[in-house]
């Protein structure tokens, strides 16, 4: 008989997956979320592969912890599938899941108001608010023609014009999650300008005092109502004015402000200074003769 042969085998052990754990992104569009695979060797080196929204990734090299974990970092908001590993051209079992990683839920849709509708030349303010609560950052636009943008909460708008009617929407970002807007719709109405005023005078007293105004406001005068005011309480609601028989009394200041009739919008005063002269009486006569 020969002497006896002798061989050696190696029987390498397969990888078994014995279950995942997962932890969501912290912000939104990031690429913050985690997944562990456990049940393998610890500080061995494993190939390791899977699938995300159904695409093969590329393969990982990642080593096992003290407690046989593997954590898959650096992951975004997807559903994951088919995890496998390989030790030593040995494949594991695999994991179909799916294990679905989400983005955290973004803001309550803020409630946009306004102080409108108002008058041009004044203050617009906008306002938004939200019922979520966190470190939040809110940014408007606006279909109107001023393009007016802003990433403040509440804005003001100084000396505002028409070009600001439109509607406003508002958004609020919390852990860069972008809620669905809020909406508010603005109308700055149109301020008449100050009216060119004229008149007739210096007049003589006891005769008639014509004030007049004109305005390039659109559709004037139909579209106005006028108030005249001046000396002795007097008070006018026409666009021209006349007053009869005046005396030196009527001397002085005279203010006319306009008001769209639409809007309820109105002018500045416009002033205009008249002088009313007095006229000569003759109360009597005397004589001396020659």
């Amino acid at each position: 008989s020969s002497l006896p042969a002798t061989i050696s085998v190696w029987i390498k052990p397969t990888p078994v997956l014995t279950g995942t754990t997962k932890t969501d992104p912290t912000n939104c569009n990031t690429s913050t979320g985690t997944i562990t695979l456990s049940g393998l060797t610890k500080d061995s080196s494993y190939t390791v592969n899977y699938s995300k929204n159904g695409v093969a990734q590329a393969a990982l090299t990642l080593t096992a912890d003290a407690s046989g974990n593997i954590l898959i970092a650096n992951l975004s908001a997807g559903t994951y599938t088919n995890f496998s590993v390989v030790l030593r051209g040995c494949q594991s079992n695999t994991i179909a899941g799916p294990i679905t990683l989400s983005d955290p839920n973004p803001p309550a849709t803020p409630t946009a108001t306004t102080n409108a509708p108002i008058c041009s030349g004044t203050t617009l303010n906008l306002n938004a608010s939200t019922t979520s609560i966190g470190s939040i950052t809110y940014n408007w636009t606006t279909t109107a023609g001023s393009g007016f943008t802003s990433t403040t909460q509440n804005p003001t708008i100084l000396n505002a014009t028409t070009a600001y009617s439109g509607t406003y929407s508002v958004t609020a970002t919390l852990n860069s999650c972008k809620s669905l807007p809020g909406t508010v719709v603005v109308v700055v109405d149109s301020t008449p300008a100050k009216p060119v005023l004229s008149s007739n005078s210096p007049v003589c007293s006891g005769s008639t005092l014509n004030l007049t105004s004109t305005s390039t406001f659109t559709g004037a005068p139909s579209t106005l109502s006028y108030l005249w005011s001046g000396p002795n309480s007097f008070t006018s609601y026409s666009k021209d004015t006349s007053l009869l028989n005046v005396t030196t009394a009527a001397s002085g200041t005279y203010s006319l402000v306009i008001t769209s009739k639409a809007s309820g919008c109105s002018s500045l005063p416009a002033t205009i200074s008249v002088w009313i002269k007095p006229t000569p009486v003759l109360t009597g006569t005397t004589k001396t003769d020659p």
